[in-house]
């Protein structure tokens, strides 16, 4: 029986990590200028839905803009479906949100030393869901909204203190998620666009690694291998919820993608060699 891929012997790990790349100046700079296909159509349409919902705010009269602007920046997602599917789990997500700063509101109201416990503990319980669960996306957002709901009750009249808490939350929630499902759909491609996207970048590097095996290759593809295939699965997933592909079609996108990550692993393994053997070659002309 072959022994899982996790199962590394520990010279193959420590291996692994002297092939990892440091975080130099140049790397960072390298990470920056990477021309990862769609990255910048991806930022151009991130730009626009954050405009759009500045654009709504100053309509609708929401305070401090930057919070909704803030608020669509870190949700927005790469292709329509997942937007779509964010957006309504978000404003979802506003009913059961808007009775909890009610509560915490009655709670916390006069009583200035319960507000801050009550900060604290809201701030260190949506750190932890941001970085010990799925919830990462959002649990920032949330913590953010409610905290500012809660200070900001300082800032309004006594007679409208609960209300405009209440209205601000819903707001900073629904704008973006309005943009989202209405401006995502128009101007983010499918998901199916992104697998093949995915797919080629993969074959197209590892041809590239074969031909001409440079540290900025390696560096791209290590970093490809590290994020596995996780992604493209995803854009199955999304895909098939668009019900307009054919589910054979889709099935052998998901193939090719678990492929392609196996022919950059090889073509990475390939290109690796070729270099030891090189560089080899040379160290013994120079002697």
């Amino acid at each position: 029986m072959v022994p899982p891929a996790t199962d590394l012997p520990p010279q193959q790990g420590e291996q692994d990590r002297k092939n990892f790349p440091k975080l130099t100046l140049s790397r960072i700079w390298a990470l920056v200028c990477n021309p990862a296909p769609g990255r910048l159509g991806y930022a151009l349409r991130m730009a626009a839905g954050c405009t759009a919902t500045v654009l709504v705010g100053e309509v609708w009269q929401v305070p401090d803009l930057a919070v909704p602007a803030l608020v669509t920046m870190a949700l927005w997602q790469k292709d329509r479906v997942t937007n779509a599917v964010a957006a309504i789990g978000l404003n979802i997500i506003i009913l059961f949100l808007l009775a909890f700063v009610y509560g915490l509101i009655r709670l916390t109201l006069d009583h200035p030393l319960w507000l801050i416990i009550v900060i604290a503990l809201l701030s260190f319980g949506f750190f932890f869901l941001g970085s010990a669960s799925k919830l990462k996306p959002v649990a920032y957002m949330l913590g953010l909204i409610i905290v500012y709901a809660l200070i900001a009750i300082d800032q309004v009249p006594v007679g409208e203190i609960v209300t405009r808490a209440i209205l601000y939350a819903d707001l900073f929630l629904a704008v973006p998620g309005a943009v989202m499902v209405v401006l995502g759909l128009l101007i983010c491609p499918s998901p199916k666009t992104l697998l093949t996207e995915g797919i080629t970048e993969r074959l197209k590097l590892s041809i590239s690694l074969l031909q001409n095996p440079d540290p900025t290759l390696l560096d791209h593809a290590s970093s490809l291998l590290n994020t596995g295939a996780s992604e493209m699965m995803r854009n199955v997933k999304m895909a098939k919820l668009e019900k307009i592909w054919s589910p054979q079609d889709l099935a052998c996108l998901q193939q090719a993608a678990n492929a392609s990550v196996a022919v950059l692993a090889l073509s990475l393994n390939a290109a690796r060699s070729t270099r030891k053997s090189h560089g080899r070659v040379v160290h013994r002309v120079r002697l």
